[in-house]
């Protein structure tokens, strides 16, 4: 299944930009088979796939878009924050929707009767004996909640800070009021 993750990098140049992360991402992270940032795409300028040209849409090519008349290809695939805060801003919300969203299908939807049933489950508990867990899809949903709160890279974080290695964007916007013309947001194909 294929995935988009917001890239955020600092960089000097848009160049700069993709070439750290086709090197940073040489192998793909521990949640993903392969992904778009590879040094063929590089000189394209563009790591976005199947999202390519349909990321960076101001309102106008929203527009344009439904009626069908955007020329994608014209669309860069990739925004120095410097260049339209506003639109960074957006589109950095909009997939951070996206988190809260999987964050909130993480929660146990009845989380007392959870409660209840791994509290046996640890009291019961045998290294040698196979667990009697009624509840183990709600503990792959529990996973990925604590893995996204923890701020760590999951196929579901869709944006990350590159740069620190974290799904906390706080020292990305730090460095956005200090450098805005070095913060780069790069839309990646990922597939897991």
């Amino acid at each position: 299944m294929h995935t988009i993750q917001l890239i955020l990098i600092e960089a000097d140049t848009a160049q700069d930009a993709f070439s750290t992360i086709a090197s940073e991402l040489t192998d793909a992270p521990n949640w993903s088979d392969w992904h778009e940032a590879n040094y063929q795409n590089e000189s394209n300028l563009n790591f976005a796939g199947r999202w390519s040209g349909g990321v960076f849409l101001t309102d106008e090519q929203k527009a344009q878009q439904e009626a069908g008349t955007l020329d994608t290809s014209t669309i860069p695939n990739h925004l120095c924050y410097a260049d339209d805060p506003e639109l960074a801003d957006s589109v950095v919300s909009m997939f951070l929707g996206w988190r809260k969203s999987a964050i909130q299908e993480g929660l146990p939807k009845d989380l007392l009767a959870f409660s209840n049933s791994l509290e046996v489950s640890v009291a019961n508990y045998a290294p040698d004996k196979d667990t009697d867990f009624k509840f183990s899809m709600e503990l792959w949903g529990l996973r990925k909640l604590i893995t996204l709160l923890d701020n760590d890279w999951h196929y579901e974080s869709s944006v990350y800070d590159l740069t620190l290695g974290t799904g906390n964007l706080k020292h990305f916007y730090e460095r956005c009021a200090k450098n805005p013309q070095k913060q780069f947001i790069v839309p990646v194909d990922f597939h897991h």
